[in-house]
């Protein structure tokens, strides 16, 4: 196929990405109808001709959460503090301003610790009793991203070094959410500017398969195939399975779990009772070998648990008691 000849999709989507300096895949699904897989092939292939860059791009999107959006009018804890504590000519008690202020105990609590990191406010403690005093309001970034955000004007501010570490700390105290989201941007290369100053050619549409048909009718002969290289190697897929012991443990749970069963967590080493012997294990049994059962030096030795049981467990093994199936035995069932 000549250089300047470009199927009709691969065209309808150049023209696209033409109107804008830069566009997203979504954009580019919106504005040709094609599905996204479809897409993804295009822009794969006008890739591979040179016509078009695609590049992954990272947005973030800065929202406010339910408890952000109450400070938007009302202010930050630490300002809603200090507009009412710069009314007092000195300073006060902190727990008569905490029951005379008129706001919530706990809001004071939080802006307690942001007014002595912004040095808006003075604190004095005198035996067991802490003053606080009003100092001067300086310039505050937290209120400012927080109007950006709420106004939705913070994205051309993002990567400001202030504005930045405001986001953190405000993302710190639960009052924004950062989202972060990826898309593949297309734009054209140099290579595409040229070819659509130059105008493109149309190609029919190619065939992809050969199929009966077009054997059987020899219609195969009047179409255009799409080039296939045999010889070029597939991508490598690596398929992932659960491991067959995990798929037998499984399967094993499920039915003990529908027999009625109930299933308990213990600890990661158990005693040898609990192991084998409160499961009525016979002693001869394979489990109980080393080579099966993996033993700790220390501690040597585990606690029993009531003597009752282990008389009741060891009755059961030396002589059947109730069951009156011993050890290696049957039933006859």
């Amino acid at each position: 196929m000549p250089e300047d000849t470009i199927t009709k999709d691969q065209s309808e989507i150049l023209k696209v990405i033409e109107k804008k300096d830069e566009i997203s895949q979504k954009d580019i699904i919106k504005a040709t109808k094609f599905d996204q897989v479809k897409v993804a092939r295009i822009m794969l292939e006008l890739s591979e001709k040179g016509l078009v860059d695609s590049i992954e791009k990272t947005e973030r999107q800065v929202i406010l959460t339910k408890e952000g959006q109450k400070y938007v009018e009302k202010g930050l804890p630490e300002k809603q503090v200090f507009s009412i504590l710069k009314k007092e000519k000195d300073r006060v008690l902190l727990e008569d301003f905490k029951e005379n202020s008129g706001l919530d105990p706990q809001l004071i609590n939080i802006a307690i610790g942001w007014l002595r990191r912004k040095n808006w406010a003075e604190f004095t403690k005198e035996g067991k009793k802490s003053y606080i005093k009003a100092k001067e309001l300086t310039q505050d970034i937290d209120e400012e991203v927080i109007r950006n955000v709420a106004q939705k004007d913070i994205v051309e501010k993002l990567g400001q070094p202030s504005i930045e570490d405001s986001i953190k700390n405000l993302k710190k105290r639960g009052i924004l959410e950062v989202i972060e989201t990826r898309s593949r941007i297309a734009k054209l290369t140099s290579e595409g500017v040229k070819l659509l100053k130059k105008g493109i050619k149309v190609q029919a549409k190619m065939e992809t398969t050969l199929t009966p048909k077009m054997i059987i009718t020899r219609s195969w002969k009047k179409k255009t195939f799409k080039p296939y290289d045999p010889t070029e190697d597939v991508p490598v897929t690596y398929f992932g399975r659960k491991h067959p012991v995990i798929e037998v443990i499984k399967e094993l749970r499920e039915i003990f779990l529908e027999m009625g069963f109930k299933e308990i967590r213990g600890p990661i080493i158990e005693s040898e009772f609990w192991n084998f012997d409160a499961l009525f294990q016979p002693q001869d049994h394979p489990a109980r070998e080393l080579a099966d059962t993996f033993k700790i030096a220390k501690p040597s030795k585990a606690k029993l648990p009531a003597k009752e049981l282990v008389d009741v467990v060891a009755k059961t093994h030396e002589n059947g008691w109730k069951t009156k199936v011993q050890d290696g035995a049957t039933n006859g069932k």
